[in-house]
């Protein structure tokens, strides 16, 4: 958990607390017995939204469905907040505004993984543009019937494949002792969650068998045990995020390379071969190479067509469900900001400039990925003399240039936003951890102004 998501998480203990606070010096009427029914409301779901698990990109399709079900249900409960009291209502909106981010984060999960297959496919795509250009080389050399210097441009070619592989052998084998020691902590830390977790339900169950005076004792040993609890997900959480996002993704690379290194020096011996035993027929090989060129052409567009559709029907609509869950998610948090006074303002401004935070992460994700996504098309664009390629992406980097720009102006308004929320939080809050944030929103926002400048 992050600093300043663990501040919030504290300060909507205070809420709570102060909720019920409120509540136990009201006059026994209809407006106290309904908001003590909140107050316990308010309680279920803090707790329960406390013990859901993080859902990462391994999760199967049925436990992220099964997720978001449960985290729609607490919105329902959240939802009925009829005669609760200010503080109450703050409670309750902060609470929707942290079930709105992990809503945002279940489909971002999923967008991850699309990402990362974007990421494979794009890097494929690179290494039939490669071959195809390799292709068209050996092509042209076959028709100059040069055969020694082309059996040198061969040997070349495939002494330089071989240091490739070499290389990526290395990395693969680098990658094997960190990805077995981040493992291996988790699976450690993943114990000691659950043992933590455990004994606050147990102090939980004892407080509330006790009532709220003799049972305060143990509600708060409990938070406190939630609160360790959250510490060492953050841990584990933070070698998930490495693991998947780093070290597995380099590793695979590294596999995938090798693996079409090692086509590529087959072809080349291939093709070696054809010229000692076949250099009277180097016009049949010519032929042959245009032919395979027409086909990786083909194979290119087919790839290219699936990767834009995924791009423009599957990731757009990803990120347009998570930007809402994260743009109600600030929403709520500024309605707590609202609702509250002193502290419970600051929780939820904080609360709002987070997800406004996370809302232009995400944003400065999807311009990232595009960016990645240009530079594929611009390099088939380059490849044309071998493709004859310039006018299949013209209309696509169009396209993938003003969803870049767009995705880089919702992200530094979303960035600034959350800069206006954090200028707000006065008092105790307004500490080094904020500093930190601010600093963090700043950096963000002085990147994506510089980006866009360039793109000027």
């Amino acid at each position: 958990m992050s600093n300043p998501d663990r501040f919030n998480v504290i300060a909507l203990g205070g809420l709570l607390l102060a909720s019920t606070l409120f509540c136990s010096g009201g006059c026994e009427d209809s407006s106290a017995v309904r908001q003590a029914e909140v107050q316990a409301k308010l309680a279920d779901v803090s707790r329960d939204l406390g013990q859901m698990p993080v859902i990462m990109s391994g999760a199967t399709d049925q436990a992220r469905a099964e997720a978001e079900r449960k985290l729609n249900d607490l919105l329902a409960i959240l939802s009925d907040t009829d005669g609760a009291a200010p503080g109450q209502q703050s409670a309750a909106s902060l609470l929707a505004s942290n079930v709105h981010r992990k809503i945002a984060h279940l489909t971002l999960v999923e967008t991850t993984k699309v990402e990362a297959d974007q990421r494979s496919r794009r890097e494929t795509l690179f290494g039939l543009i490669d071959a195809a250009g390799q292709l068209s080389a050996v092509a042209g050399s076959l028709e100059t019937i040069d055969t020694q210097t082309q059996q040198q441009h061969l040997a070349a070619n495939r002494q330089s494949a071989q240091t490739r592989l070499a290389a990526y052998g290395e990395q693969m084998a680098a990658a094997d002792a960190p990805i077995a020691a981040l493992t291996s902590a988790n699976r450690d830390d993943q114990e000691q969650i659950d043992q933590l977790r455990a004994e606050s339900n147990e102090l939980m169950r004892e407080a509330n068998d006790l009532g709220r005076a003799a049972g305060f004792g143990a509600y708060e040993q409990s938070v406190q045990l939630d609160r360790d609890a959250d510490r060492v997900q953050y841990d584990v959480s933070q070698r998930d995020l490495e693991l998947e996002f780093s070290l597995r993704p380099v590793q695979a690379l590294a596999q995938k390379q090798a693996d079409q290194t090692q086509e590529m020096i087959a072809a080349i011996d291939g093709s070696s071969s054809a010229i000692d035993g076949l250099a009277r027929t180097f016009d049949d090989e010519a032929r042959s190479a245009r032919a395979s060129i027409d086909q990786l052409r083909q194979t290119i567009v087919a790839e290219l067509d699936a990767l834009n559709a995924a791009r423009v029907d599957e990731l757009q609509g990803q990120y347009k469900k998570a930007a809402m869950q994260l743009e109600i998610a600030a929403d709520e948090a500024d309605k707590a900001a609202r609702n509250g006074r002193n502290e419970q303002a600051n929780a939820g401004r904080i609360g709002a400039a987070r997800a406004s935070q996370e809302l232009g992460q995400m944003h400065r994700s999807a311009a990232l990925a595009w960016q990645d996504h240009i530079t594929l098309l611009e390099r088939i664009e380059a490849s044309s003399g071998a493709l004859e390629s310039a006018s299949m992406v013209s209309a696509q980097l169009s396209t993938a240039r003003t969803a870049r720009s767009d995705s880089r102006r919702e992200a530094k308004k979303a960035y600034t936003s959350a800069n206006e929320q954090l200028d707000r939080i006065t008092g105790r809050a307004a500490g080094p951890q904020l500093e930190d944030l601010k600093q963090d929103v700043q950096a963000a926002i002085d990147e994506l102004s510089s980006n866009g400048a360039s793109e000027g």
